[in-house]
């Protein structure tokens, strides 16, 4: 786990098995967003932006990728 100058973690990247339902409303959807206050983890480092990304029968980049802005 990596942090930055003021203890925030860098990346938490969130997989989830399963497919990605077309409905937000509904399940789990890939989306890139933060937490509306800092959590704080054991280590003492705080996190609150996040990438979370479907993972059906194997990991692609295509998804995760653009939920990371690259």
């Amino acid at each position: 786990m990596t942090g930055d100058d003021s203890v925030f973690v860098r990346a938490l990247n969130v997989f989830y098995a399963g497919a990605r339902v077309n409905n937000r409303a509904k399940g789990l959807w890939p989306h890139s967003s933060f937490l509306a206050s800092p959590f704080e983890l054991p280590s003492g480092k705080r996190l609150d932006d996040y990438p979370i990304t479907d993972m059906v029968s194997r990991v692609t980049l295509r998804t995760f990728c653009h939920e990371n802005g690259t």
